[in-house]
């Protein structure tokens, strides 16, 4: 075997260890799916167990995508990204709790925009959809994306994040937080209209993101929070969930069950959607 080889797979192989961020992510999305599991109306369906299964099966093939991606492209990537040192001058001159806290914050205000871009952006929405071809929510909704965008996300991110000098700690910190909020909130569970305001009141709640699966065009393109709520309010895509029974998920397109399989799931984005603005599956305007 070449030396070249032999090392991607060294590389590969320490990647994928239990020190890592998105393994130690995949082990909570997989416990708190199945913790969640237990007080979801569907938890005794056998169809229900089998859609968990296909949409979790998703989130074993990403971090395998993570980490190739992260040994071909982001490592190379790191030496020729700019990056000064006075910006990382400036995060060490903040208190360690503060600037692990401005991090996270920092971290979930760009995926909140990578997150509407994917609305916005023909190419980006075909494959954000396949998260949206899920008509049943429920926590393994939350891992459900496909494995071109998981890496699209990678490329916009970790440079934003590199160049403004982000904590590592930060970054570590938010891994751990993401799984655990929005399997929370794209839980098939209803927490009653006085909890789940609260709630909202700092992170997304389930009636809040629930919205953001709907059918309609223009409940869809509001709520889109990761984390916090703070950025939807702010630029003026927030919106209160009327009853959650109210709300219809998933695509009308790709209904059918062989959209529901893997490789159904796989295929989605080369589906070709309707060219309207009111139905469009390709242009999202916010």
């Amino acid at each position: 075997m070449p030396d070249a080889v032999r090392n991607l797979i060294g590389d590969f192989l320490s990647y994928l260890t239990f020190s890592n961020q998105e393994v130690q992510s995949l082990f909570i999305s997989l416990f708190l799916t199945f913790l969640i599991s237990t007080i979801e109306p569907s938890r005794w369906s056998r169809g229900s167990w089998k859609h968990r299964f296909r949409n979790l099966s998703f989130k074993a093939m990403n971090v395998i995508a993570t980490a190739t991606v992260s040994i071909l492209l982001i490592v190379p990537m790191v030496p020729i990204l700019p990056r000064s040192d006075a910006v990382d001058s400036m995060w060490f001159s903040i208190p360690a709790m503060l600037r692990t806290f401005l991090g996270v914050l920092l971290l979930d205000l760009t995926i909140y925009w990578y997150h509407r871009l994917t609305h916005l952006i023909p190419v980006a929405w075909q494959f954000h959809r396949m998260h949206h071809t899920d008509f049943h929510l429920d926590g393994s909704t939350a891992v459900r994306f496909h494995p071109m965008e998981v890496l699209f996300s990678m490329c916009f991110v970790f440079p934003l994040s590199f160049m403004v000098g982000l904590p590592v700690v930060a970054s570590e910190v938010y891994l751990l937080l993401q799984p655990v909020i929005t399997i929370f909130h794209h839980a098939d569970i209803d927490v009653g209209e006085k909890w789940d305001k609260i709630i909202r009141c700092i992170v997304v709640s389930p009636r809040m993101h629930h919205l953001h699966h709907s059918q309609d065009v223009r409940q869809m393109n509001r709520n889109f929070g990761i984390i916090f709520t703070f950025w939807d309010r702010i630029f003026g895509t927030y919106e209160r969930n009327c009853e959650p029974e109210t709300i219809k998920s998933g695509l009308k397109k790709f209904m059918d069950e062989e959209w529901q399989t893997i490789d159904g799931m796989l295929a989605t984005p080369f589906k070709r959607g309707p060219s309207s603005p009111s139905g469009s599956l390709y242009v999202r305007k916010v």
